[in-house]
């Protein structure tokens, strides 16, 4: 889990704390980002953060010369701290918290859900052998 507070930003309604459930997420101006910035100065994917262990990493993208790490340029990946300022284009965001989150296959999902049907809702079980049949 991360979560991001944006403080400036071109874009005001882009203010504000966002979270995201998983360890690594991207930042940028591709529409595919996990933190989308409308900001001409930004390459598509111009970093990513990334929880690992008790660690927060920021990387570069290889198209992105530096960023501004507490008012320090960096130009490589850098071990961050909560609440370190990141400044990227006209963005200026900081990582307010971090966990890293362990991950689930496919199959651990569905054996969840599964379980989670059986003791709830028993009456649901022939469906759920459809499915399987279906899916062979």
């Amino acid at each position: 889990m991360i979560a991001i507070n944006i403080e400036q930003s071109n874009e005001n309604d882009k203010k504000g704390e966002y979270t995201f459930h998983k360890n690594l997420i991207y930042i940028g101006r591709d529409t595919g980002s996990d933190l989308y910035l409308e900001d001409l100065k930004l390459n598509m994917n111009h970093l990513f953060i990334e929880v690992i262990d008790s660690k927060i990493l920021c990387h570069l993208s290889k198209n992105t010369k530096f960023i501004l790490i507490n008012g320090k340029r960096t130009t490589g990946y850098k071990e961050i701290k909560l609440g370190d300022k990141i400044k990227v284009g006209d963005c200026i965001f900081s990582v307010s918290a971090a966990l890293a989150i362990k991950e689930e296959s496919y199959r651990e999902q569905l054996n969840k859900i599964t379980e989670k049907i059986l003791a709830e809702a028993p009456e649901l079980v022939g469906i759920l052998k459809d499915i399987q049949k279906s899916g062979e």
